[in-house]
């Protein structure tokens, strides 16, 4: 009818025709179809996305391969290929999707191909079309809203009616060991098992026979504790001490779930728990990486069924209990020093009493405020009478375990400390090691905490000696935990300044910026506190500072020295560390805090670590070193062994206890004087044929004289 509103039929007719258009040329109609920038394979800054799905559980007939799919995403084309799994009866197919259309923001129209179609005449033919919508759970972790596959195409398809969510989750296998988010369940948890694929309770004799403990200390993760060996259900690839991290988590519904990677191998699981629980509820381990949202999953059974109930807290004066119910019923679990059962019984077995482990106070000397500034936090500690605080983290009570004498040097300290908690999970031991020699610096490193009983512990002596000091998961460093010893600053406005102990006193040198700038400059001692460096016409540095000492140490075997400073009139304080070798002619650094370490040289040798600026001393031609630097002469003599040709020879190696001087052919040929000296090693320039054959032999007498100076 004329002037009326069109008929619904007519409607839909227009705009399937404009989608007709669209999808037969897409970018001269403004609409070019791209999957989202966070599916695609190659990233912005180069580096590659590794999608994986289908990760079967230890995988099947006889693979090689865990993951059976690999997924590609470039640009408008979806790849799937097939790596293992291809002879189970739901083995998956190698496909391509093309994308068609954005029909709503987040979800496409896609054409779909498989790709191992038996007759070639028949490929085209084959084309099948569906919906798609990418369900982000983490940058690492997501997962596939999909409709049917349909002969035909049609917007309808990317209704909510016809979407449904596929159970593989999807993993960027790139990031597989360093990805981590908190697991959203908290508390430790008393735990049965049924394992739905053999139908059978797992190890539900006793109470307390397997175990879960989820982010009692922050980034701590998950621990699943089998008991026993024969506690691990069948199958599932994990240990009897089990750490898993938290890949993603995301709420659906009535459920929370997680995707759970092991800290040592590429194996994953979905966990799923009711979001709103008590404390005591049912929860869900699937065995392969799909993430099953039925109340009761009826479309697999490999599963785990657990039920879990909440621990009741233990506080200090509850250290000293058998930890498990077993101990009670046990005969002898005492009779073998060391031993599982001993451990286990250790209120039964002597190991503990009400008397042992006993708190403790620290040094007075570690007493007070400090805090490590890093570049996106500053970390605080508080040294109390009875407690470590470390900000962030947890509190921190000493305790020691059998008395001995009180140790009031601070120089180097170590100390064990327990944490308790009160929602059920077990106290954890931690070490802590402490090295103080200056009033406004500490420097100290925390070990990985324990549960009781640790790993190395017989019994008969608990002391740090088994804990293991390593970072979490960083190549570099770790917020809280750490490989080498910290450096912490006294928090407050003023601090006390030391000598600064420079192995020179005055450097003349080219300074390298981390942007590659250079600048020419010289390093000048002041006073025994203080230095000052100065730059020419260096726009990107100040021209002038003055760097008041803070603290100052040796470290490593030829001596290198580590000195933390605070800037002198600066607006705010400023620490820094520089790096300096007793070798005139070798290159210093200047450090970020956090890198100030024992190991910072062999990391930067070795590329690990960048400094802020490199310097290089500028030497003269003719350059006197001090008797004591053995290390400059086999270094120098070692870098012309690999530069020498027929034209190169030695004079003579004398008096070890002499400097050792080299000597430019340009020197000798101008006549210049050497200073004079005690005896040197003298590299000149006769015609001699045994030159190399010398040389060698040269390098041999100085790594004797070396071993024999450091006797």
């Amino acid at each position: 009818m004329i002037g009326s509103e069109p008929t619904t039929m007519a409607l839909t007719t227009i705009v399937f025709a404009c989608f007709l258009l669209t999808w037969a040329n897409p970018s001269d109609a403004g609409f070019e179809c791209k999957f989202p920038d966070f599916m695609q394979s190659d990233t912005r800054s180069g580096s590659k996305r590794d999608w994986r799905t289908h990760l079967m559980e230890g995988g099947r007939h006889h693979m090689t391969h865990n993951w059976e799919v690999a997924y590609g995403f470039y640009g408008d084309s979806m790849r799937a290929s097939v790596l293992g799994g291809s002879k189970a009866k739901d083995a998956p197919m190698p496909f391509s999707r093309q994308c068609i259309i954005e029909v709503t923001e987040g979800r496409y129209l896609v054409e779909h191909q498989d790709q191992e179609v038996a007759d070639p005449r028949l490929f085209g033919q084959t084309m099948k079309y569906l919906c798609i919508e990418f369900v982000r759970h983490s940058d690492d972790v997501v997962q596939i809203l999909e409709s049917e596959l349909v002969s035909y195409t049609s917007p309808k398809l990317c209704s909510d009616n016809r979407m449904r969510i596929n159970p593989w989750m999807i993993i960027n296998r790139a990031n597989f060991f360093s990805a981590s988010v908190p697991c959203p369940l908290q508390g430790g948890f008393s735990t049965k098992i049924f394992d739905k694929m053999r139908n059978l309770d797992v190890c539900s004799a006793y109470e307390g026979s397997t175990r879960l403990e989820s982010e009692c200390m922050r980034g701590e993760g998950m621990f699943f504790r089998f008991r026993h060996d024969i506690c691990v259900p069948e199958d599932l690839q994990m240990d009897k001490q089990q750490r898993v991290h938290c890949m993603a988590t995301w709420q659906k519904e009535r459920f929370t779930y997680s995707i759970l990677r092991s800290d040592q191998s590429e194996q994953a699981w979905c966990f799923r728990f009711p979001t709103d629980n008590n404390g005591a509820f049912q929860s869900y381990l699937f065995r392969d990486l799909r993430c099953e949202t039925e109340e009761i999953p009826e479309s697999t059974d490999r599963y785990l069924r657990i039920a879990v109930v909440q621990d009741e807290s233990r506080t200090l004066s509850d250290l000293c209990v058998d930890d498990y119910e077993a101990c009670s019923y046990w005969n002898s679990p005492c009779i073998h020093a060391g031993s599982i059962m001993q451990l286990t019984c250790a209120k039964r077995c002597g190991i503990c009493s009400p008397q042992i482990p006993t708190t403790c106070s620290l040094p007075a000397a570690l007493k007070g405020k400090w805090k490590e500034k890093l570049p996106d936090a500053t970390n605080h500690i508080n040294l109390r009478d009875l407690h470590l605080d470390v900000d962030g983290l947890a509190s921190f009570r000493c305790i020691q375990w059998y008395s001995r004498p009180y140790a009031h040097d601070a120089t180097k300290y170590e100390q064990m400390f327990v944490t308790t908690f009160e929602n059920g999970c077990r106290p954890r031991y931690t070490c802590a090691q402490f090295s103080k020699h200056s009033p406004s610096v500490l420097k100290y490193k925390l070990s990985q905490s324990e549960i009781w009983p640790w790993e190395g512990t017989t019994g008969v002596t608990v002391s740090c000696h088994p804990f293991k000091y390593k970072e979490d998961d960083m190549k570099l460093g770790s917020r809280f935990r750490s490989n080498y010893l910290k450096v912490f600053v006294a928090d407050e406005e003023n601090h006390a300044y030391v000598k600064c102990k420079l192995p020179h006193r005055h450097i003349q040198f080219t300074a390298v910026q981390r942007n590659q700038l250079s600048c020419q400059g010289e390093l000048n001692s002041l006073s025994s506190n203080y230095f000052q460096v100065t730059y020419a016409n260096c726009s990107s540095m100040p021209a002038q500072q003055k760097f008041a000492c803070m603290d100052s140490s040796s470290h490593g075997y030829f001596g290198d020295h580590l000195v933390v400073t605070d800037v002198v009139n600066a607006e705010e304080q400023s620490h820094m560390c520089w790096l300096f070798s007793p070798d005139a002619s070798s290159s210093f650094y200047l450090l970020e805090l956090e890198f100030c370490h024992s190991a910072a040289k062999d990391h930067i040798v070795s590329g690990l670590l960048d400094p802020l600026v490199t310097f290089k001393p500028v030497l003269s031609t003719t350059t006197t070193m001090a008797p004591t630097t053995f290390r400059a002469a086999v270094e120098n003599i070692v870098s012309v062994s690999h530069k020498l040709n027929e034209s190169w020879t030695e004079d003579a190696l004398r008096n070890a206890q002499g400097g050792y001087r080299i000597q430019s052919d340009q020197g000798k040929d101008n006549g210049q004087k050497l200073d004079e000296v005690a005896p040197a090693v003298v590299i000149s320039n006769p015609e001699s044929k045994n030159s190399v054959g010398c040389l060698h032999f040269n390098l041999l007498c100085a790594l004797l004289l070396l071993m024999i100076a450091k006797l």
